[in-house]
């Protein structure tokens, strides 16, 4: 027993050290001299991480060169934003530039700080970019001290494998075309700060020095408080953590890492809080001394409770796995999840299309699952690493059902498991160490070769900007769309608007559906002044319970309350101050379908109340019947029973059955048919309404 333990000791040790060329041994260092950086390990880093970032910035220019050759793509001589949320984001950084409003996103002030040197439309357009190539930085850094922490290969073959990994990180379609110009989110951030967190959290649990536990702690809640997607991925890390320490105690009887400091900061980071860089600090000072930790540990585990620890995970669970329908405090609505292209389920081709192919796909499972046990096995430590990166795995997998915008986290894994297995196998056959190399080389080249992408195309067109600049709305008007558009309209028009993308759920859509889908003009004039009112009297906080609150003020129900809005003598109340507006841009045309789909519920049990037919240009039919010719504008046919008609609009062709046909948006768009509001605005672009008073 006594040899056994001294070999463990020795194995447990041997874990706990890096190679001399460590990001350690230079990092703590308080005086570090200049000539250092020349030194050929650091000088090769530098040149390596220059290739890369000049690389990265070339293939995005190339990108937005062919945004350059079509001029709708710009507007005022800057590239319209690529991403809906974009404008909220750029709305934020407004509001910081005028009023330092710190209240705004992380991504706004961000972008705030940088307008001041170098613009804001620059900075809109260019930081995703800039910001985003910090990921492949961020994997070299993982891949090259992963690679030394092995002790297999040279410090110069290890650089070239970094260098290499970065590559097929940054490149890989699934991260590579939601961080072009334009595309203003925060996936420019959303991978480089949890990698980032966790290559951290892995250097204290092998190094135990306080201050990678404190640079743990501060990143882990920057990126909480950057996207809070990435809670439930540092949260799921956290939880393997602790299962696999229990598992090791239940086995050894002791804890292989600082369990209890390491957890402390964990629920402190993870719990959604504003005080939490307070407590934060407190829990580090307390740790440093040692002294209170239990205490500490008590403090954090009581904080996660008080703050509600998994409540962004259920929500996020509840959303995304059980979204189908909405439950409210009293009605069931249509879920908007589906609804969103990006949060829709696809197939596995999808997922490798995006990943770069079925090579890179394989190779990288293949690396970071088999090689992973291979190099845990040496070097056991290893394993923490890997635990925190699961959950990237786990995540990109369930973009399978939870949408095209999970795969992205999928990028470092697979990246990071090709220098696994390329590794893995130059461990086993050094002899070929040379040759190998050439091939991975050989394969990083041909994989961007290869590489097709779809980059995302400005959300509107200059000609569209301008038409909603040329309509003047005024301080106290609101204004009604459907919600793809809401962060567009507030960022260019200072409009009021109720529906955008953090403003979209099913209690919310409700209202608007039913406005644009009921085939009443005078349902739609009271209830568009209804809810304008009642926005103006009630926190935006809490927009997405107007319909529930004005059918409590009625004292009725949903039904009940629609019939009595068809009257014309219907006692609305007190006005809006200002002037109400609905405008609709023609792209809303393909949605109406999907606007349907949030009216077309029954409110009562969530299921679907009728079978409706809409089929917007190229679309399939479901069936081959022959159509009849009606007039010279229509034709219509009949499908099981429903009429449909067939309507050439704005060069598309659209068939609909007559629920469609009646519903206010179509009679408003395509038809100009609108008796209860005035048309005050139209051109090839846009249509907008004044509602009368």
């Amino acid at each position: 027993m006594g040899k056994e333990k001294q070999e463990e000791a020795h194995n447990s040790q041997k874990d706990n050290q890096f190679p001399s060329t460590c990001l350690d041994s230079w990092f703590i260092q308080k005086s570090l001299k200049f000539s250092l950086f020349f030194k050929p390990l650091f000088l090769w880093h530098f040149i390596f991480i220059c290739i890369f970032c000049c690389a990265y910035f070339l293939f995005h220019y190339w990108d937005y060169l062919l945004f350059l050759k079509d001029s709708k793509n710009f507007f005022n001589h800057s590239l319209i934003l690529t991403s809906y949320d974009s404008y909220f984001y750029a709305k934020g950084a407004k509001e910081f530039l005028e009023s330092l409003n710190v209240a705004v996103p992380y991504l706004s002030i961000l972008a705030g700080v940088f307008a001041k040197i170098f613009g804001l439309d620059n900075v809109l357009v260019w930081s995703s970019v800039a910001f985003s190539v910090s990921f492949g930085i961020v994997l070299y850094g993982i891949c090259f001290f992963a690679l030394e922490y092995f002790e297999i290969l040279t410090s110069k073959s290890n650089q070239i494998f970094a260098f290499l990994g970065a590559f097929l990180g940054a490149f890989a379609p699934h991260f590579y075309q939601r961080t072009g110009a334009g595309y203003f989110d925060t996936d420019m951030l959303l991978l480089s700060l949890p990698l980032l967190t966790i290559f951290c959290l892995w250097l204290y649990i092998i190094k135990q020095k306080f201050h990678w536990l404190a640079l743990f702690g501060f990143l882990g809640f920057l990126s909480v408080n950057w996207h809070n997607g990435i809670q439930n991925i540092l949260l799921a890390g956290f939880l393997l953590y602790l299962g696999y320490e229990g598992l090791f105690f239940c086995v050894k009887r002791y804890f292989k890492t600082p369990i209890l400091e390491i957890s402390s900061v964990f629920l402190i980071v993870l719990a959604p809080s504003n005080l939490g860089i307070l407590f934060l600090v407190l829990a580090l000072l307390m740790i440093k001394t040692r002294k209170m930790m239990i205490f500490c540990f008590l403090i954090a585990c009581a904080y996660a409770y008080f703050f509600g620890l998994f409540n962004p995970l259920i929500a996020q669970i509840k959303a995304y796995l059980f979204g189908e329908i909405q439950y409210s405090s009293a009605y069931i609505y249509a879920s908007v999840v589906d609804s969103i292209l990006e949060t829709s389920s696809h197939g596995l081709e999808t997922l490798v299309q995006r990943s770069g192919g079925w090579l890179l796909f394989v190779l990288g499972l293949m690396g970071f699952l088999c090689f992973g046990f291979y190099f845990v096995s040496k070097r056991h430590n290893f394993i923490y690493l890997c635990i925190f990166l699961f959950p990237f795995l786990l995540l990109g997998f369930a973009s399978l059902e939870l949408g095209v915008r999970f795969s992205l986290f999928l990028a470092p894994i697979l990246a990071f498991g090709v220098v696994l297995f390329f590794a893995g196998i130059l461990d086993i056959m050094r002899r070929f160490l040379k040759t190998s190399m050439v091939v991975f080389a050989g394969y990083v080249a041909l994989f961007l070769a290869t590489l097709e992408y779809s980059i995302p195309k400005p959300i509107l067109t200059n000609q569209e900007i301008r038409s909603l600049q040329s309509f003047c709305f005024l301080k106290d008007d609101i204004v009604f769309s459907w919600w793809d558009y809401g962060y567009a309209l507030e960022y260019f028009t200072k409009a009021e608007v109720l529906l955008d993308g953090g403003l979209h759920s099913g209690s919310i859509n409700y209202p608007i559906a039913e406005i644009l889908m009921n085939k009443s003009p005078i349902l739609a004039r009271n209830f568009s002044l209804i809810l304008a009112q009642k926005m103006q009297n009630t926190p935006k906080n809490q927009w997405k319970l107007l319909f529930e609150q004005i059918i409590q003020e009625n004292k009725s129900n949903p039904s009940i309350f629609l019939d009595s809005l068809q009257k014309k003598d219907y006692n609305i109340g007190d006005l809006p101050k200002g002037e109400v507006y609905w405008v609709l841009p023609k792209r809303i045309m393909p949605l109406v379908a999907n606007i349907h789909s949030f009216r077309n519920i029954n409110l009562q049990n969530g299921k679907r109340l009728r079978e409706s037919v809409f089929v917007y240009g190229d679309m399939p039919l479901k069936s081959a019947e022959e159509y009849f010719v009606f007039s010279d504008f229509y034709i219509k046919r009949s499908q099981d029973g429903i009429p449909l008609v067939k309507v050439f609009w704005e060069g598309r062709e659209i068939v609909m059955d007559f629920e469609y046909l009646k519903s206010n948006l179509v009679q408003w768009l395509i038809f100009r048919n609108n008796p209860a509001m005035n048309l005050v605005f139209e051109n090839d672009f846009v249509v907008v309404y004044q509602v009368r008073k």
